[in-house]
C-alpha cells in the first residue's frame, strides 16, 4: 500500500461507529483528528459535497450539519441523524482490492447506522471493481464528480479539487439565485477559499482543544460540527470587502497553501516517505496549522529571510512578493526536511523553528538557490532584516539552506555598503548581529545534526 499524508493516520487509527438504531450514540466514535490526519483534501471534498447537497435542493439542507473525522473521514447529519457517511481516499493504488478493506469498515458502519447512505471517494480511477459491487455494498457509491460541461468522472485528483469545488460552488450559488458578479472565476476563487477556511477554522479548533485544553479527542471531534446555516451565510453575503483586506485570509491561504503543498511533496517521493518522516512532517503541519495571523508571518519570514514582508500590510502584493510560495517548500523547505534525519525540531512560540545543538541554533530555511548565488542571497537577507520592526532575527545562529555556506552574512563583497551606513539608518547592534548569523548548506548541517 502507498501510504499519502493525507490519509496516513487513517491506516495507523481504526475509527470506530458507536451509535444507537438510526439515532448517533453521545458516545463518540474513535477520531484520528489529532494526528492531523489529511484535512487539506479531505476538507476540500467534504466542501465540494455540501455545495452539492446545497445546489440539489436548498430547502433540505436548512438543518443538516458537516462532521469532521469522527463517524467517518466526514460525515453530513440532521439532528443526529446520519444522513451519509463519506470515507475520503488520496492514494495512488487504483486496485480495488487495495481499498477493499475500507469498503468492508464502511459497510459494516452503515449496518450502525441503518438507513444511511455511504460514499467512497477517491483521487485515482479504480480498476477491476468486481460485478457484484452492487450486491455486495448495496448502500455504497464511488462518488461522482461533475464537471463544467456536466460530464462526470468516479475519482477526483489532487490537482483538479479546487476546480471541481468551484463548479459546484458555482451551481449552489445558482440555486440561491445570486447576483451575476458571484458567478464570476475570481469571486468563485475568492468564495470557495473563504468557505475552505470555516472548515479549516473547525480542524484547528478541534486541534486546540485536544492539545492546548487536553480535552478527550474522541468527544472533541464528534461535537464540533459545521452548520449548513454558517455556509448558506457565506453564500448569501458580499465577502468581497471583509476578504481582500483581512490578515485573517492571507494566513488562510499561508496555512492552505503549505498543507497542500506538503501533501503534494509527499505525493510525489519515491521511494515513499517512511512512516516516521510522514508523522514528523504531519505534527509540523498541525504546528503551522495552530499559529496565528503573526506567528504565521514569523515562521514564513524564518524559512524565507530573503523575503520582504511588511506585518503590518496586508495588501496583495506584499504577502505574495514577502512569504513563502509553492517553488520555497518544495524545492527547499519540505527538501531539507526530508535530507536532515535529525526530527528533534523545537517549535518555538513565535513560529520560528529550529535544531539545538549546545547552545547553537540551526534554523532550517526554504533557501535553494545555488552557491553561486549566495552574495545575493546574503544581500536579500541583509535588506529584509533592516527593514525588520523586531530583532528577534538576529536571536538565530546558523541557516540551514540548501547549498550556500558563509561565515556570516555580511561577506566581504557587501560589507562596505552597510557598514557605511550611519547609525540611523543601521542602529550597530544590527551591524553587530549580522555578523552572527550564517548560512550554512545542508551537506554540512546533515554532518552535524545526524551525529
Amino acid at each position: 500500500m502507498v501510504l499519502t499524508y493525507l490519509h496516513l493516520f487513517i491506516t495507523i487509527y481504526q475509527l470506530e461507529l458507536y451509535k444507537e438504531v438510526h439515532i448517533i450514540s453521545n458516545t463518540a466514535p474513535h477520531s484520528a483528528i489529532s494526528s492531523y490526519s489529511g484535512f487539506i483534501y479531505q476538507g476540500k471534498v467534504a466542501l465540494l459535497h455540501c455545495l452539492k447537497l446545497i445546489a440539489d435542493n436548498v430547502t433540505d439542507v436548512q438543518n443538516y450539519e458537516l462532521q469532521i473525522d469522527s463517524l467517518d473521514d466526514f460525515a453530513i447529519l440532521r439532528n443526529d441523524l446520519v444522513v451519509s457517511l463519506h470515507q475520503v481516499k488520496a492514494k495512488r493504488d487504483d486496485l480495488f482490492s487495495s481499498y477493499k478493506e475500507d469498503f468492508d469498515k464502511q459497510k459494516n458502519k452503515l449496518v450502525e447506522c441503518q438507513g444511511s447512505q455511504a460514499y467512497f471517494h477517491v483521487s485515482t480511477p479504480l480498476r477491476s471493481i468486481p460485478e457484484t459491487f452492487s450486491d455486495d455494498y448495496p448502500d455504497s457509491q464511488i462518488y461522482k464528480y461533475i464537471y463544467d460541461d456536466n460530464s462526470e468522472k468516479a475519482h477526483c485528483p489532487l490537482s483538479e479539487i479546487n476546480q471541481l469545488i468551484e463548479v459546484m460552488l458555482k451551481k449552489a450559488l445558482s440555486t440561491l439565485n445570486a447576483d451575476e458578479y458571484k458567478l464570476e472565476p475570481r469571486y468563485l476563487e475568492l468564495n470557495r477559499t473563504y468557505l475552505e477556511e470555516i472548515i479549516c477554522t473547525l480542524v484547528i479548533a478541534i486541534h486546540s482543544d485536544i492539545q492546548e485544553k487536553g480535552l478527550p479527542q474522541n468527544q472533541t471531534a464528534y461535537d464540533k460540527r459545521v452548520a449548513f446555516a454558517v455556509l448558506l451565510e457565506a453564500l448569501n453575503q458580499d465577502i468581497q470587502e471583509s476578504v481582500n483586506q483581512s490578515s485573517k485570509y492571507w494566513t488562510f491561504l499561508l496555512k492552505a497553501e503549505f498543507g497542500e503543498c506538503l501533501n503534494e511533496f509527499c505525493q510525489d517521493q519515491e521511494p515513499q516517505l517512511s512512516i516516521s518522516k510522514l508523522e514528523k512532517l504531519a505534527y509540523l503541519a498541525c504546528k503551522i496549522n495552530l499559529l496565528d495571523d503573526q506567528q504565521i508571518l514569523s515562521f514564513s519570514s524564518s524559512i524565507v529571510p530573503h523575503k520582504k514582508i511588511s506585518t503590518t500590510n496586508t495588501s496583495m502584493l506584499n504577502y505574495k512578493n514577502g512569504t513563502f510560495d509553492k517553488l520555497d517548500l518544495k524545492r527547499g523547505f519540505f527538501n531539507l526536511l526530508k535530507s536532515i534525519n535529525n526530527d528533534d525540531i523545537v517549535y518555538g512560540d513565535s513560529g520560528r523553528n529550529y535544531w539545538l545543538q549546545g547552545e547553537v541554533k540551526y534554523y532550517p530555511t526554504a533557501i535553494f538557490e545555488n552557491e553561486d548565488y549566495g552574495d545575493d542571497v546574503c544581500k536579500e537577507i541583509l535588506e529584509a532584516c533592516m527593514a525588520q520592526e523586531e530583532d528577534q532575527f538576529f536571536e538565530r545562529d546558523f541557516l540551514v539552506n540548501q547549498f550556500i555556506d558563509r561565515p556570516n552574512i555580511l561577506s566581504p563583497s557587501i560589507s562596505s555598503k552597510y557598514t557605511a551606513l550611519d547609525d540611523e539608518q543601521s542602529p550597530q547592534h544590527k551591524i553587530l548581529n549580522f555578523k552572527k548569523i550564517s548560512l550554512i548548506s545542508r551537506d554540512k548541517a546533515k554532518e552535524l545534526l545526524d551525529e
